[in-house]
């Protein structure tokens, strides 16, 4: 390799440790579930007397078998967004292809044939899958099929065998191993995600297998034993640039990397024979083991949390989160019907089905000009002497803004047929006028349901 080709390569690899400068996340909702920001990975065990597919977070907590079945489940691979995880099971009397959520739940056999199916690898997009089948004596080939099994159809045709397959970030390619130009083992390949334009990448006497691509697309990851045991290597594209990334005497394989490609998880012997679970910096640094258990654990496929997504880039998550289409960190809920204020159309306070302003979104769309009482809105009918705008219609006769009028009688007490307006204006109240005349002058008082007193004379 020539220094310039080099200095790339390091480069990519030190782009993932680059520090990004974040401001403080907001506080999540007490609602939000307990969430890995870190993301998931699914892996193989035997610690319970036989392969099972467990996941667990990052740091090795949170562990839980997915599976839990007496017959043997393995090989499991999950899409980078976590909606998919694909497995090989023996339940069934010989190998099939399952598929489940990443909590274990949605088991579905979506291979259900009498062939060895295994390898299986979902599409990042989560719609198709591919997965190795026997199909005669030593020989095996790749097949793709909808999620679901369906439109299944092989796109190699080696006549000793093909594995691995994985897919690439948006799911035109899959490489793969095959065996097909070196006796001693496989060898590293890619192709389209049809078949067609397959290309030899590797060319080593030893075994080169287990090939994925990094997150960017960029690189492919595998496992190679040229150096008379596993180790991780990493090339570009094309082939070129074949770099060592595990470089040491242990036998490390079975490479995977998380979301944002800063980190890789892969399977190592350095602390027990069978084999555990190791994460590290794609720069090698920052080295941590994450399975402490002597049966052995293997194939860490790493993706999201599923439930970490933020479709609108708060810092809170959607499972969680009362307004996931519009950024609101402070998650403010002026009305607590559970829709944030940044897209609550219909802000109902008092939650009698009117709003403020009114929406057409709210159970009934007129304006409520009380949005603190329940009992005041248009709807309401309006009660005199209360007073409240019941019915919200100040020209309602009694209600709102009322004008006290004087009223002028006869000597006999008889009421004139005029009235005559004095502008006073009392809020809220429903006014009750009643005028005398004595001696020549006229008297207007005004009377509510818990005092009377005079307002003026003339």
């Amino acid at each position: 390799m020539n220094a310039k080709s080099k200095v790339a390569l390091i480069a990519w690899l030190a782009s993932g440790l680059s520090a990004v400068a974040a401001s403080a996340a907001p506080a999540l909702p007490a609602s939000c579930p307990e969430i890995s920001a870190e993301g998931i990975l699914i892996f193989n065990t035997a610690r319970d007397g036989n392969p099972e597919v467990y996941s667990m977070w990052p740091d090795g907590s949170h562990l839980k078998n997915l599976t839990n079945n007496p017959a043997a489940d393995g090989i499991p691979m999950v899409n980078r967004e976590g909606s998919v995880v694909t497995f090989a099971s023996a339940r069934d009397g010989n190998l099939e292809i399952y598929k489940m959520k990443i909590d274990g739940s949605g088991l579905t056999n979506i291979t259900n044939n009498g062939s060895y199916d295994y390898d299986p690898a979902p599409s990042e997009a989560g719609d198709k899958f591919a997965w190795v089948a026997a199909v005669g004596p030593g020989a095996s080939q790749i097949f793709v099929a909808n999620i679901d099994g369906t439109n299944a159809a092989p796109i190699t045709t080696d006549p000793v065998g093909a594995y691995n397959p994985n897919w690439s970030p948006d799911d035109t390619k899959i490489v793969f191993a095959s065996s097909r130009d070196n006796n001693n083992g496989e060898e590293i390949y890619l192709m389209d995600s049809n078949g067609k334009h397959q290309t030899r990448l590797t060319f080593t006497s030893g075994r080169d297998f287990y090939p994925i691509f990094t997150p960017d697309g960029q690189h492919i990851a595998f496992t190679s034993e040229r150096d008379g045991h596993g180790q991780i290597y990493l090339m570009n594209l094309d082939g070129s640039n074949q770099v060592n990334i595990s470089n040491n005497a242990y036998w490390d394989q079975l490479p995977y990397f998380n979301y944002e490609g800063t980190k890789m998880s892969f399977q190592s012997s350095r602390d027990e024979p069978n084999g555990n679970i190791y994460i590290q910096n794609v720069d090698g640094t920052g080295l941590q083991r994450i399975t402490f258990d002597s049966a052995g654990d293997a194939y860490p496929a790493w993706s999201e949390d599923p439930l970490a997504e933020d479709s609108d880039g708060d810092g809170i998550p959607d499972v969680c989160d009362n307004c996931p289409a519009v950024a609101n960190t402070d998650q403010s809920d002026a009305d607590g019907d559970g829709i944030g204020d940044a897209c609550d159309t219909c802000q109902d306070v008092d939650h009698d089905g009117y709003g403020n302003p009114g929406s057409a979104t709210c159970a009934h769309p007129q304006t409520d000009c009380n949005d603190n009482d329940a009992t005041v809105n248009p709807g309401q009918p309006e009660i005199p002497g209360n007073g409240k705008d019941d019915d919200c219609n100040s020209a309602t006769p009694g209600c709102g803004t009322p004008r006290v009028e004087a009223v002028e009688w006869d000597r006999g007490g008889a009421p004139a047929p005029r009235s005559i307006d004095l502008g006073i204006y009392l809020v809220p109240s429903l006014l009750v006028v009643q005028g005398l005349r004595r001696r020549g002058r006229t008297r207007v008082r005004l009377t509510r349901s818990d005092s009377s007193r005079t307002l003026s004379r003339t």
